[in-house]
């Protein structure tokens, strides 16, 4: 699962070092491996773009939609990449924050993309905190599933990617 983001180059040196025939890749397309090899990953960017098209619809009841990508974990860029193509194709006014802190202004008529459960949580908080109803006055799409997720709120919305199948697929490819 090649998420690296120190010594790539290094990484990128031991991994060619390892025969194709025994090399299945997981999770994260890498750019600079050689040679043909079984993998299963996530098109992160098009993934975002086609999960935020197939509700469309309901994204454009919102005014702006806002992606919360932490710095603290250095998630795929190609997330912010295809969220920002999504706005873009349907003129959607939009912004990417790092997270969501006391101090947020939030407004009604906003929709939040968030990824890590901090910051689901702090906005659930301040929604409340200000009379907001969750898929009403504002919009929550979660990034990757938990089953606290289809609880919370009598369930939110949900992008996720079905890791099972691609484990499937790898144990396929072995």
């Amino acid at each position: 699962m090649p998420h690296f983001y120190d010594k790539i180059e290094r990484a990128h040196d031991a991994i060619n070092k390892i025969p194709i025939d025994q090399l299945v890749i997981l999770d994260k397309q890498p750019t600079s491996l050689h040679g043909v090899y079984a993998s299963v990953y996530q098109d992160f960017k098009n993934d975002i773009m086609q999960a935020l098209e197939s509700g469309v619809k309901l994204i454009m009841k919102y005014r702006k939609l806002v992606l919360v990508f932490p710095k603290i974990i250095p998630y795929p860029l190609e997330i912010e990449t295809g969220f920002r193509n999504f706005c873009q194709q349907y003129d959607l006014k939009h912004a990417v924050i790092s997270e969501i802190s006391h101090h947020l202004q939030i407004n009604a008529g906003e929709a939040f993309i968030v990824i890590e459960e901090t910051d689901l949580i702090n906005l659930i908080k301040i929604s409340r905190s200000l009379n907001l109803v969750v898929g009403k006055n504002i919009g929550i799409i979660s990034y990757n599933e938990t089953p606290l997720k289809g609880i919370l709120l009598d369930g939110i919305t949900v992008i996720y990617n079905d890791h099972e199948k691609m484990g499937e697929t790898a144990a396929n490819l072995i």
